[in-house]
């Protein structure tokens, strides 16, 4: 979905504020279910400087939201900081998804992995 709300806003379609606006919810939720339930996970099982980089990445993503949320579409600072933004999440999502996840879910295996996966979509759900 994120992916998806990046190509309208590259392609100049829909409302802009809209757009980042539920960037900004959508990103959060997901940012929030990753702190809470993944990254203690992380250093448990000895990937602490995984853990590390990953907050590093959210921690870049956060602040480029809050300038989104204070500015409007088409002023400079606005238009650097979603640019920042798309980069960011495009870098870090695949490297999370290709790297990380694999290496995480060999070392807790299935189950844990399952119970993982239960709560963290959980918390990264508005209805959860």
């Amino acid at each position: 979905m994120v992916e998806r709300q990046f190509q309208h806003l590259e392609a100049g379609c829909g409302n802009r504020r809209v757009l980042v606006d539920q960037l900004g919810f959508e990103l959060a939720l997901h940012a929030f279910a990753e702190e809470t339930v993944l990254y203690p996970a992380f250093i448990e099982c000895g990937m602490e400087s995984d853990s590390t980089e990953d907050r590093d990445e959210h921690a870049d993503m956060k602040e480029a939201l809050v300038v989104l949320e204070r500015t409007e579409p088409s002023e400079a600072e606005f238009e650097e900081a979603l640019s920042k933004l798309i980069a960011e999440v495009r870098h870090h999502a695949p490297e999370e998804e290709d790297q990380m996840l694999p290496a995480f879910r060999q070392r807790v295996g299935a189950e844990k992995m399952a119970e993982l996966a239960k709560e963290f979509l959980g918390r990264a759900s508005w209805a959860g």
